[in-house]
């Protein structure tokens, strides 16, 4: 089945995750967590190019640093919440539950 007729098939499956966990790694597609780390970027990550998930992985390197505000630390990169929550389906035994190959 196509994306527009019903569920998606395995392989579709595998691309849509794909080209989400892609948009996921580049501050610019997580609108959030670039507006809660607005002042960090600029402060701890100013050259640092945007894309495979440099910027997030340096605001992570900086955490904990003084100046670092709470609002961005509190701030959860959305791939950690979706693969906590492909575990636990998968734990339950239903990470791909409803989806044909």
């Amino acid at each position: 089945m196509s994306l527009c007729s019903g569920k998606p098939n395995l392989p579709e499956l595998v691309l849509l995750l794909l080209s989400q966990v892609i948009m996921s790694h580049n501050i610019d597609f997580q609108v959030p967590m670039k507006r809660a780390c607005t002042n960090e970027i600029q402060m701890f990550c100013p050259n640092v190019p945007h894309g495979d998930a440099r910027v997030i992985r340096c605001l992570q390197d900086n955490k904990y640093a003084k100046d670092f505000g709470k609002e961005c630390k509190e701030e959860e990169h959305p791939g950690h919440a979706q693969l906590r929550s492909y575990n636990e389906d998968a734990d339950k035994g239903n990470a791909l539950a409803g989806y044909s190959s």
